[in-house]
C-alpha cells in the first residue's frame, strides 16, 4: 500500500516477518527491471538535480543521525520523568504560576516522593552536565503529552511528542532531601511536533495561536492548547492528546544539519562537502599555503594603529595580525598557552576593523572563560550572547545594554600615552641596534660576545671562575697577548685553583709583599694572645661565678663589669648588692627627680633610707654624690644577674686590671685583622663577634695558610 504526504488514514497493521522478507526479495528482484525501464525511457540525467540529491545526502550523514526520541518518541518512565500531573491543588497552582515550588509540596504519595527526588537528581545531573558542556538547556515540563501511530520508510510505529514545552530550573535544598521547582520561560509549542505534522500529513499548527491559548491567566493553563491541537489535527487518525505534566530532559536537534538551514552556496560549505563526499573537485595540499601577508614588524608600527586589549607573545600577535588581515588559518597550541587570550584578541581586531565576529566552542566553559575575558576589559558590550534557550527578551536586553554602552562611550585620551610609547619604543630599538652593532676595538658586538660566553659556559668540563673583568681593566687592555700571558701567571700562582677561594685570606686587602707579611705578623700575634687570654679569663668568671662569655665583643663587656662593681665594693659594703637599691635611689635625689619619676616619697621616710644608706659606705671613704654611686649600684647589679651563675654577692677575682689590658689589646689587634681581611658580610661575622673556639680555628687556618697568602698580592 502506498502513502501519499496528504493521506492520514493510515493502516495501523503491521506486516508480518515472513510478509515483510517476501517484499524485500521481490522487491530486490524486481529493482534491476525497474530501473531498466526508467534509464530506456529517459536516457537523459539532469546534473543539477543529482548535485541536490548528493548534497542533502551528505547532510543526512553529518547530521546528528537522530530525530530527538524526546521529542517524538518520548517514552516517560519513573526513572526519566516526574509526573505532577495529579499533584496537590495548592502546590500544583503554585508551581504553574512560575513560582518555586518545593517538590515535595507537589507529591503526596511518600514512596513516590522518595522516588521522585532520586529522579530528580539524576534529571538536574543531566540538565548542568549538557549545560555546561553543549551550551543546551534540556530541562523542561512537558504539559500534554500526543500520541499517534505513523510509518516512516515502510515501517510502522509508535509516537509520542510533548505538547507544550516550559524551561525549568531544578535546585538541590541543603541536605539534597528535596528539590526546589520553578518555571523560568513561557511555554512554547514543540518545534519537533510542528515540522512532522506539516512534513508528514500538511497539517500547518501556529505556535504563537497554541502559546497564546495556554496563557489566557496568569499561570500556565494548558487545557485550552490541548483541546485546539486536537481541533487542528483531527485528521490524523489515532491520535490520543492528553493532560499530563511531566518534568524530564527534552532536546531539539533535528534541523542542525538541514537543507533549509544550511547554505549550500558558502565558499566554506562547498569546500567541506567536496572533501566530505569526495568530489572530483576536492583536493589535499601536500603542504599547508603560505601566508601571504606580511605583518609590520613590530617595533615599527605606530600605537595609535595598535589594538592592545590584551598583553600578547610574539606568536600569538603573528597569528592575531594574520588573523586581522582577513586570512584562514589555524592556530593549532597546548592547553594553558593562551589560546584564549588569543582569540580575545583577534575578536577585538576582527572588531575593530568593522567586522562581525562568530565566536563557537566545544564546550560553554571555553565560551564563559572568553566572556569574562572581554568582561575584565569592560568589552562585554560588544558580546551578544545566544545559547540554546536564550530568549528574545534576554535578545532585548543585550541589545539595549550594548547600544547604551555605545552611547555613553566617550574617546579616551591616549594621545600623550601614545607619545610615551613612541619615545620609549625608539630607545627600545636603538638600544637593541646598539646590541647588535660591532664595537671597532673589540670586533664584535654585544651579542656575538654573550653568544661567545655562552658557547663557553656550554664546554664541557665548563669554566668555573666567576671572576670578571671591569671595564677600566678592559679599557686598559691594548695588547690581548700581554693579558693572555698574565692571566696564565696568575693560573701559575694558583689564583684560579679551588684552594685560593676557599683560603681565609681569600679577599684580603693586601697589596704587596710587605702588607702580607705584616698580616701574617699580626695574625700570629692574635693566636697566641688568644690562646693565652682565654684560660685566664675562663679562670677568672669561674671564680666571680659568672658564665663565660661567647665572643670577645662580650668579654670587653664581662671584664669592664669586674673592673666596675672591683671600684664599687671599695666604695661599699658587700652587702649593697643584697637587693636592688631603687628606693635609695629615690630618697638621695632631688624634689625635682622624684616629680619627674612620679615618686611620692613623705620627709620621713627619705631621711630613713637616707641613713640606711650612708651605713653601707664603707668607714673612712668620702662620697661626694650618693644618688649618682647608688644608680652605678643598681646597674652594675643588673648586668651582673645577667650573667650570674649563683645568687651570691659579686666577688671580684685577683688579676683583674692585667687581664682587662690583654683583653683589650686582642680586641683591638682582632680589628686590624679584620681591617686586612675581606670585609664581613654582615656585623656578626666580624672576628670580634665571632664565637671563641671558632675565632681560634680561623685563626689557626690563617696562621697555617702561609703560602697562599705570599702569592695572593702577585694574584
Amino acid at each position: 500500500m502506498s502513502h501519499d504526504k496528504h493521506d492520514v488514514d493510515h493502516d495501523d497493521t503491521a506486516l508480518s516477518a515472513e510478509d515483510v522478507d517476501t517484499s524485500i526479495e521481490v522487491a530486490a528482484t524486481e529493482a534491476p527491471i525497474a530501473k531498466e525501464a526508467d534509464a530506456a525511457e529517459d536516457d537523459t540525467v539532469d546534473p543539477v538535480e543529482v548535485a541536490e540529491q548528493d548534497f542533502s545526502r551528505w547532510l543526512a550523514e553529518i547530521a546528528t543521525g537522530t530525530e530527538s526520541d524526546t521529542m517524538l518518541r518520548y517514552a516517560p518512565t519513573r526513572s526519566n520523568s516526574i509526573d505532577v500531573t495529579h499533584s496537590q491543588p495548592s502546590g500544583l497552582t503554585q508551581f504553574l504560576s512560575a513560582r518555586r515550588t518545593r517538590l515535595t509540596t507537589l507529591l503526596r504519595d511518600q514512596p513516590e516522593m522518595q522516588r521522585s527526588i532520586h529522579t530528580a537528581e539524576a534529571i538536574d545531573t543531566k540538565v548542568q552536565e549538557l549545560l555546561s558542556d553543549r551550551g543546551i538547556n534540556v530541562g523542561y515540563l512537558s504539559a500534554g503529552l500526543a500520541t499517534w501511530r505513523a510509518t516512516e520508510n515502510g515501517v510502522n510505529q509508535q509516537m509520542s511528542a510533548p505538547v507544550l514545552l516550559a524551561p525549568i530550573r531544578l535546585s538541590a535544598r541543603p541536605n539534597r532531601d528535596d528539590y526546589d521547582i520553578q518555571i523560568v520561560g513561557p511555554a512554547r509549542l514543540n518545534p519537533a511536533l510542528v515540522r512532522f505534522f506539516e512534513d508528514n500529513y500538511g497539517i500547518i499548527l501556529d505556535p504563537q495561536t497554541h502559546e497564546e491559548a495556554a496563557y489566557t491567566t496568569a499561570k500556565l493553563e494548558p487545557l485550552p492548547t490541548l483541546d485546539l491541537l486536537r481541533t487542528h489535527s483531527s485528521k490524523v487518525r489515532g491520535l490520543v492528546v492528553e493532560h499530563r505534566l511531566l518534568i524530564s530532559t527534552f532536546a531539539d536537534l533535528s534541523d542542525t544539519a538541514s537543507r533549509e538551514v544550511v547554505n549550500a552556496d558558502h565558499d566554506i560549505i562547498t569546500a567541506l562537502y567536496e572533501v566530505g563526499a569526495g568530489t572530483d573537485e576536492a583536493g589535499f595540499e601536500d603542504e599547508a599555503p603560505e601566508l601571504s601577508v606580511e605583518p609590520t614588524p613590530l617595533d615599527q608600527r605606530d600605537p595609535a594603529d595598535e589594538v592592545l586589549v590584551v598583553d600578547l607573545d610574539a606568536s600569538q600577535q603573528r597569528a592575531v595580525d594574520h588573523i586581522v588581515a582577513g586570512e584562514s588559518l589555524v592556530v593549532s597550541a597546548p592547553p594553558g598557552t593562551g589560546q584564549t587570550q588569543t582569540a580575545v584578541a583577534a575578536a577585538a581586531g576582527l572588531a575593530k576593523e568593522g567586522k562581525r565576529v562568530l565566536v563557537i566552542a566545544e564546550n560553554t566553559s571555553t565560551l564563559s572563560e572568553f566572556s569574562n575575558r572581554l568582561a575584565g576589559l569592560q568589552l562585554d558590550p560588544m558580546v551578544f550572547s545566544v545559547q540554546a534557550d536564550t530568549g528574545t527578551e534576554e535578545v532585548t536586553n543585550q541589545l539595549v545594554r550594548s547600544l547604551l554602552s555605545a552611547e555613553r562611550a566617550k574617546e579616551p585620551a591616549v594621545r600623550r600615552i601614545h607619545e610615551t610609547l613612541r619615545d620609549v619604543r625608539r630607545q627600545l630599538v636603538e638600544h637593541g641596534e646598539s646590541l647588535h652593532e660591532v664595537r671597532e676595538r673589540w670586533q664584535c658586538s654585544p651579542v656575538q660576545a654573550m653568544n661567545e660566553l655562552v658557547t663557553l659556559m656550554n664546554a664541557d668540563p665548563a669554566p668555573s671562575t666567576s671572576v670578571r673583568l671591569k671595564r677600566s681593566v678592559l679599557d686598559g687592555t691594548v695588547d690581548r697577548e700581554q693579558v693572555a700571558e698574565q692571566l696564565r701567571y696568575a693560573a701559575e700562582l694558583g689564583a684560579f685553583d679551588a684552594s685560593s677561594t676557599e683560603s681565609p685570606w681569600y679577599g684580603a686587602r693586601l697589596r704587596n709583599v710587605h702588607e702580607a707579611e705584616e698580616a701574617l705578623e699580626l695574625a700570629q700575634r692574635v693566636h697566641d694572645q688568644l690562646s693565652d687570654v682565654a684560660p685566664r679569663f675562663e679562670a677568672a668568671t669561674a671564680h666571680a661565678q659568672l658564665s663565660i662569655a661567647a665572643n670577645i665583643t662580650e668579654w670587653m663587656q664581662q671584664v669592664e663589669l669586674l673592673r666596675e662593681v672591683r671600684d664599687t665594693l671599695d666604695k661599699f659594703t658587700p652587702d649593697i648588692f643584697d637587693r636592688p637599691v631603687t628606693d635609695l635611689i629615690a630618697a638621695t635625689a632631688t624634689g625635682g627627680w622624684r616629680k619627674r619619676h612620679g615618686i611620692d616619697m613623705s620627709a620621713m621616710t627619705r631621711t630613713r633610707l637616707r641613713w640606711l644608706a650612708r651605713e653601707y659606705i664603707r668607714p673612712g671613704v668620702d662620697v661626694p654624690n650618693l644618688h649618682e654611686a647608688l644608680i652605678k649600684v643598681q646597674d652594675q647589679l643588673t648586668a651582673w644577674n645577667q650573667w650570674a651563675s649563683s645568687k651570691r654577692n659579686p666577688v671580684i677575682p685577683t688579676g683583674v686590671e692585667s687581664l682587662a689590658v690583654d683583653t683589650s689589646e686582642l680586641y683591638e689587634n682582632l680589628n686590624r685583622l679584620q681591617d686586612m681581611l675581606a670585609p664581613a658580610e654582615s656585623e656578626t661575622e666580624r672576628l670580634t663577634r665571632v664565637d671563641a673556639g671558632e675565632l681560634h680555628d680561623v685563626l689557626s687556618k690563617l696562621v697555617e695558610d702561609s703560602h697562599t697568602l705570599h702569592t695572593l698580592p702577585e694574584r
